[in-house]
């Protein structure tokens, strides 16, 4: 549901700029016509965007923060007099435009961040910029072959030979499924990379950036067992016979057939989207219900889930919800492939916040910026964040 409504919003921002600028299709026109005629208060609302400035060409990024904390951080920056004939500059137009759409909506979330600006300003405010990480990942197979993985693909699919996700031919696999000498695959993304994968069975897994998952080409014995080393999304084939086993970090994880996250680049976390899994390890073991998050040290403990947040990654969006800076660092660090040091401390202040995962690193730095009130300094490839 929040999905649809920030593209509803995005849409809506797009039609009245396009309107603007008169580059509407008659399709667009359409659209809005029809939002115009929904009720009193969307005209009401289009008179007043329409009365001030021109659009530029505009990018977007969203930022989820609270409607009265918008307006006022924006009254903060930008205070207005009440002059009826004064002109908003595009970029102050642009924010006061957003942020009268988005919070006329109900849905607190502001849009901003010019296009034509933002290559060269905010690479210039924050010092250098890095590129956001892509599809990049290596497959070592078990006769000792490393095979860098075509950056313009987005998963691999094993079968009786390797091909990409679109069937274009990877590599040749001899073997069979001998289980005295199976052949085994290691997908690995560095730093600044993330990948999928379509395994023999038909399950699904996506790999997150500084990760590595082991698996055999063919599946064979009573279980399904993968090596987990970061995070992954599974989307799991069900198998009623055959259980799927992750082992990650002297734990296992068994499942039949369901969707879920496992997360260890710190604490360990396996979050349940549907279907069921069994959490084990030398504490014991706990069953997740769909919704809930196993937190897994020297016992196992179930939480209830934010699933968007969870899952966001696999999406494409850095998800900021109650977050530490240095949870939201860490995120960044493994993204675009940084190392970050701190001077000052954030007395334990949290942030909510969402973006994209493909802009360049110098945009996120812009939203963290108007969160949080940090400073932020990019050298090569080190961030360095200073609190007031």
């Amino acid at each position: 549901m929040e999905n649809q409504h920030v593209n509803e919003a995005f849409q809506l921002a797009s039609l009245i700029r396009k309107h603007i600028e008169g580059t509407l299709n008659d399709s667009e026109r359409q659209q809005l016509d029809t939002w115009l005629g929904a009720g009193a208060d969307n005209r009401k609302l289009f008179e007043k965007m329409t009365r001030e400035g021109d659009f530029d060409a505009y990018e977007q990024s969203f930022l989820n923060v609270d409607t009265v904390g918008a307006l006022e951080r924006f009254k903060s920056h930008y205070p207005l007099t009440d002059r009826p004939n004064r002109r908003l500059r595009p970029r102050v137009w642009l924010a006061a435009a957003a942020i009268l759409v988005f919070l006329s909506a109900g849905l607190g979330w502001f849009y901003l961040i010019p296009r034509q600006e933002a290559a060269q300003s905010l690479a210039s405010r924050y010092g250098d910029d890095i590129p956001a990480g892509g599809d990049r990942a290596t497959l070592t197979l078990s006769d000792g072959r490393i095979v860098e993985l075509n950056t313009d693909k987005e998963g691999v699919v094993i079968g009786d030979d390797l091909t990409y996700n679109d069937g274009t031919s990877l590599v040749e696999v001899s073997g069979n499924n001998n289980v005295q000498s199976p052949i085994e695959l290691t997908l690995t993304t560095p730093r600044g990379g993330q990948y999928q994968t379509t395994l023999s069975d038909g399950t699904k897994v996506w790999l997150n950036a500084g990760s590595s998952l082991k698996y055999p080409l063919h599946f064979s014995g009573a279980q399904r067992t993968v090596v987990l080393e970061g995070e992954a999304y599974f989307d799991v084939s069900h198998n009623a016979k055959q259980p799927f086993i992750v082992r990650v970090n002297g734990t296992q994880i068994s499942v039949l057939g369901t969707q879920f996250n496992v997360n260890a680049y710190n604490e360990l976390t396996t979050t349940l989207v549907e279907g069921s899994v069994k959490i084990t390890n030398a504490s014991g073991q706990q069953l997740l219900k769909p919704g809930e998050e196993a937190r897994i040290g020297q016992n196992i403990t179930i939480h209830p889930a934010d699933i968007d947040k969870v899952i966001a990654w696999k999406d494409g969006y850095f998800y900021f919800k109650s977050d530490h800076i240095e949870d939201i660092m860490d995120q960044l660090a493994r993204w675009y492939d940084v190392e970050v040091k701190y001077d000052g401390h954030s007395f334990g202040k949290r942030y909510n916040g969402r973006i994209r995962r493909e802009v360049n690193l110098s945009k996120v730095l812009d939203m963290l910026t108007y969160l949080s009130g940090a400073q932020f300094a990019v050298s090569g490839r080190q961030i360095t964040v200073t609190f007031n």
